[in-house]
């Protein structure tokens, strides 16, 4: 059972507790370096020693946080709770499902009324957290007006000592909007999409954003190549895909070398005139790009590894990529390819 929080209300009605010296939010922020200190693992020295205070206190913490109109606070539970079934990494769902689990759903709820009414208040990361809670539960028409809100508002350069930055892990409303309006087929929610995909990747040097991006732009054009390279250069391991892939097709289509009829864009010709200096020089930039991609664990770009080592005749190569293909993925999540998993299998066997 709980325990009730109302015993820190007295001394968290105001902004800045005096006798202390801290403001609600420090409380805050300690109450999550305390819910992320791990517990006792081992099940005999459990037995031997009384039950952890560490989660009820950062719980009790929390919620006294939130009742004292700590915007923080809110954010974090609420952040908490989404992060908690998101797509994203097991380990990032774990984390935060720990805390969303401390709160009963008659708190969550009243969490969820206080950050209505920050995101009436303006908030940007209010906004932007409430539109992405509604978009999860199908109500994309309020969502979409929250991120247009949110898009408007939100701040370009984060500040890495707010607590804000180093605690709440949300999808920027840039990308929020951009990714809710990409597949609208209205020209208008389309050139939206591309205006906040273009303020993410041009304004906040996002990688998500100039990924994104590029898919607005001719693969054959300079833009694309800019965007792209972008996005992979800061770890975006599909775009270090889809570059492997622009290379390999380039080294095929002009047999080894860049030749200039095979480039219409006169600036892409000023930035791969390079590559005219050394042969295949195309056929090696495809493979490093897949290098890195699959080092990253994509399996199709191990696919294509498989099939270069094969074209060398390098068999050792290309059971190791088989061999790789083959691996599970980490602990809770599920596998991405299982096509080209059972393909690997199929290929080792005979």
């Amino acid at each position: 059972m709980h325990a009730p929080a109302s015993d820190l209300d007295s001394s968290l009605d105001t902004n800045r507790n005096i006798e202390y010296k801290l403001d609600v939010e420090d409380i805050a922020t300690f109450a999550m370096v305390v819910a992320r200190i791990p517990d006792v693992q081992d099940e005999v020295r459990r037995s031997r020693i009384p039950p952890s205070i560490h989660k009820p206190t950062a719980r009790m913490l929390l919620l006294g946080c939130v009742k004292a109109k700590d915007p923080l606070a809110t954010l974090l539970v609420l952040n908490a709770v989404l992060q908690s079934t998101a797509n994203s990494s097991s380990e990032v769902r774990k984390k935060n499902k720990e805390i969303a689990s401390l709160l009963s759903t008659a708190e969550v709820a009243y969490c969820r009324k206080e950050l209505e009414a920050l995101a009436a208040s303006k908030d940007p990361d209010a906004m932007n957290l409430l539109g992405q809670l509604l978009e999860r539960e199908g109500q994309t028409h309020q969502a979409r007006t929250l991120y247009e809100a949110a898009f408007e508002r939100a701040t370009i350069k984060p500040d890495h000592e707010s607590a804000r930055t180093l605690f709440l892990t949300l999808v920027p409303a840039w990308n929020a909007l951009g990714n809710l309006l990409f597949t609208d087929k209205d020209p208008k929610a389309r050139d939206l999409a591309k205006a906040a995909f273009e303020k993410g990747a041009l304004k906040a040097d996002d990688p998500i954003s100039y990924y994104h991006l590029a898919s607005f732009e001719d693969e054959r054009s300079a833009k694309w190549l800019k965007y792209m390279n972008k996005a992979a250069a800061t770890g975006h391991v599909e775009a270090m895909y889809k570059l492997g892939n622009r290379y390999s097709r380039i080294n095929s289509d002009s047999g080894g070398s860049v030749k200039d009829a095979y480039m219409d864009d006169s600036q892409l010709k000023k930035a791969l005139k390079w590559l005219s200096l050394k042969q295949d020089a195309t056929k090696d930039l495809a493979e490093e790009w897949y290098s890195v991609a699959a080092g990253c664990g994509h399996k199709p770009a191990m696919q294509e590894l498989v099939k270069l080592s094969e074209i060398k005749g390098d068999a050792e190569k290309v059971e190791t990529y088989l061999q790789k293909m083959i691996e599970p993925p980490p602990a809770g999540e599920i596998e991405e390819w299982p096509r080209l998993v059972e393909e690997a299998k199929r290929r080792l066997r005979g």
